[in-house]
């Protein structure tokens, strides 16, 4: 028998079909992402430096910090913005006097590149199972999972829970000094944001360089970018490193070059590329958004528009935004005392204030960050609606359209709308989070959804009365 424990102990019983559905899709998979192609960067040349609208903007900038400043919305910020390998404009707005700030989960770009260097050293390999280098097992046979692998760990995808919004009962292994949850999605399939996966990646590193990871990160990668006033304090690989806005605009500059500064390499051109490169199969669209290697990355028709990432919890506040086409990046670090939705509202205008100055100072156009998702088109949005069941609880979920609109409901809960986020990713219910419908590789076959709380397969038409709108 084919049994499923739910978060209350009780079991269901999974069709046959649904099991042969679930095999056939992690099968499907099991390539890295068929027609996934390294992502081109055509870079554009400066264009003149306005100097009368920099000033403009940095006025702005430098009034809208003071105002939320003197709000008590944080107690010190500095922003910066860099142009091809020059901190071209700092500025610091309350207690900032040679202030390291926390970088939170920017730690793990840091991690990222660890991985990197010891990819390029042959030291491990992206497509190799994890327990080739720890005796750590993620993927669950009940989920027919393949191998969850190091590429699957960089980028999200090895199935783990988000553990902010979902808290399942955690396991011990003998090779880890913290628990980790249990897989809920199979590898390959889906992105979910995993602080584990980076502590797990943190671990990796210290076994496989033979070395601490401070120690590693030290002399690997901040020695070598000189920056000397970053510091690591807990260091876990997905959070601990603290450090300026100076020191954070050189590891900035060394991706705007390629993986060089200052003469030295630190990652091959290849290796900045193959972290930016899509890793699982999501369907052909204009413009895509995805997590490649540690990096977020928005990619649109003349290659990737931009790559960042966010660290945020109370008393951190930390960005890293790079325009890899015009060689331009945008960063800021302070300390709110409470990182709410108040406080990203705030933080997202100051992302969208720095994008203008960056703009301005690269003579563009238009802004750096324009970017327009790719919804789905009318014959695969059709596709979205029907029944699914959640393969480890036997749950079922329905989705429906009314008025060119989906709505998702769970078994005994309301219908909630979902907000098209790219052509496959829909947002939407407990803390507007991600429901992500699950492709086939080349067919566009449409297999399942994965949401946080786990991987719902497909039920057959033919299996179901529900009507189809």
């Amino acid at each position: 028998m084919n049994a499923f424990p739910s978060k209350r102990g009780h079991f269901f019983q999974i069709a046959p079909v649904f099991k042969h559905l679930l095999a056939a899709a992690t099968t499907a998979l099991v390539v890295i992402c068929s027609g996934c192609q390294t992502p081109e960067i055509e870079e554009v040349p400066f264009g003149p430096e306005n100097p009368e609208r920099i000033a403009q903007i940095q006025g702005q900038l430098e009034s809208f910090l003071a105002y939320w400043r003197a709000r008590g919305q944080f107690y010190g910020m500095t922003v910066g913005v860099v142009k091809a390998d020059k901190l071209v404009y700092k500025h610091e707005t309350g207690m900032t006097q040679d202030r390291k700030y926390a970088l939170g989960s920017i730690t793990k770009i840091f991690t990222a590149t660890a991985v990197m260097k010891l990819v390029e050293e042959g030291a491990v390999d992206l497509d190799a199972p994890l327990t080739d280098y720890m005796e750590v097992r993620i993927e669950r046979p009940e989920l027919s999972s393949r191998p969850v692998t190091i590429r699957h760990l960089l980028s999200h995808t090895s199935g783990m829970p988000d553990l902010r919004y979902f808290h399942p009962e955690l396991i011990a292994s003998p090779e880890l000094p913290f628990r980790i949850p249990p897989q809920i999605v199979p590898a390959g399939m889906h992105y979910r944001y995993s602080n584990t996966g980076f502590m797990i990646l943190g671990e990796m590193v210290s076994r496989r360089s033979g070395k601490p990871m401070d120690q590693f990160m030290r002399e690997e990668i901040f020695e070598p970018l000189e920056m000397r006033q970053t510091k690591t304090s807990q260091l876990t690989g997905a959070s601990g490193v603290a450090t300026t806005i100076e020191d954070l605009s050189h590891f900035a500059m060394m991706y705007l070059n390629h993986g060089k500064y200052g003469g030295k390499t630190i990652l091959s051109e290849e290796t900045v590329n193959r972290m930016l490169t899509q890793p699982v199969y999501y369907p052909p669209a204009e413009f895509q958004e995805y997590c490649g290697l540690g990096w977020r990355v928005k990619r649109g028709p003349k290659g990737v528009v931009t790559f960042f990432h966010i660290g945020g919890a109370d008393y951190i506040a930390a960005w890293l935004q790079l325009f890899p086409r015009y060689r331009m990046a945008i960063l800021y670090l302070g300390d709110p005392p409470k990182y709410d939705d108040y406080t990203m509202g705030m933080l997202l205008a100051l992302q969208a204030k720095l994008g203008d100055l960056a703009t301005a100072y690269a003579g563009a156009d238009t802004p750096l960050y324009l970017f327009k998702a790719t919804p789905p088109p009318p014959e695969v949005f059709e596709t979205y609606p029907g029944t699914y069941i959640n393969v480890l609880t036997g749950r079922e979920a329905v989705v429906t359209a009314k008025n060119d609109v989906l709505f998702f409901s769970r078994a005994g809960t309301y219908a909630y709308p979902l907000g098209t986020q790219t052509n496959h990713v829909f947002t939407g219910g407990f803390q507007d989070l991600s429901h992500d419908f699950v492709h086939e590789p080349g067919t566009n076959k449409l297999l399942g959804i994965a949401a946080y709380d786990g991987y719902y397969v497909r039920k057959p038409p033919e299996d179901t009365d529900t009507p189809q709108k």
